[in-house]
C-alpha cells in the first residue's frame, strides 16, 4: 500500500480552502495522526495518507468498541486546530501573492493604455491637421471606447485585490 500505511490506524481532518482573487485557487489541506505511535504527520504525508485512504482504506466499524471516543474527539480537535493555524498562514501568503499579482496587472494595463492612447492621439491629431472631421470623430470614439474598456478592467482588478478566503469542512 501507499506510503507504508498497511495495517496502521490514523485519524485525519480534511479541509477545502478556496482563495478567490485575481487568481482563484482551491486546495485540500489535511492533518493526520498515527493512532499507534501518536506521531503527527507532516502536511505532505497527511495529504498522501488521505489519498491512500481514498484509494485503499477500509471502514473501521468497531472504532467505538476499540478506542475511547472522547480521546478521539480531543485528537480530532487538535488536528483541526493545526489546520486552522496553517489556514491563517496560507491566507496571509495568498493575500500577499494576490496583491503582487494585482499590482503587476494594473501596471501592465496602464502601460498598454498609455501606448495605445499615444498612437490614437497621434492619429487623431493627424486627422485634425488634414481636416478629416469624419475620421476625427471615429478616432475619438475609439479613444473613448478604449478608455472605457480599460477603466472597466482596472475596476475589475481593483475589486479582486483582496483575496476572499473560505475554509470548508470536508
Amino acid at each position: 500500500h501507499a506510503v507504508g500505511l498497511k495495517g496502521r490506524r490514523y485519524l485525519f481532518a480534511l479541509r477545502k480552502w478556496v482563495f478567490d482573487g485575481v487568481k482563484s485557487e482551491e486546495l485540500l489541506a489535511a492533518s493526520a495522526r498515527d493512532l499507534q505511535s501518536g506521531e503527527v504527520l507532516s502536511a505532505d504525508a497527511a495529504e498522501d495518507l488521505v489519498n491512500a485512504a481514498r484509494l485503499h482504506g477500509e471502514d473501521w466499524l468497531d472504532t467505538g468498541a476499540e478506542l475511547e471516543t472522547t480521546a478521539l474527539a480531543t485528537e480530532l480537535d487538535a488536528l483541526e486546530d493545526e489546520l486552522e493555524d496553517r489556514y491563517r498562514v496560507a491566507v496571509r501568503r495568498k493575500q500577499d501573492e494576490n496583491a503582487d499579482r494585482a499590482m503587476f496587472q494594473l501596471h501592465g494595463l496602464e502601460q498598454h493604455l498609455a501606448g495605445r492612447l499615444e498612437t490614437l492621439e497621434r492619429t487623431l491629431q493627424r486627422h485634425r491637421e488634414l481636416g478629416r472631421t469624419g475620421l476625427v470623430k471615429a478616432t475619438q470614439g475609439r479613444i473613448d471606447r478604449l478608455k472605457a474598456r480599460m477603466e472597466m478592467r482596472r475596476e475589475q482588478i481593483e475589486r479582486q485585490q483582496r483575496v476572499t478566503p473560505s475554509n470548508q469542512f470536508v
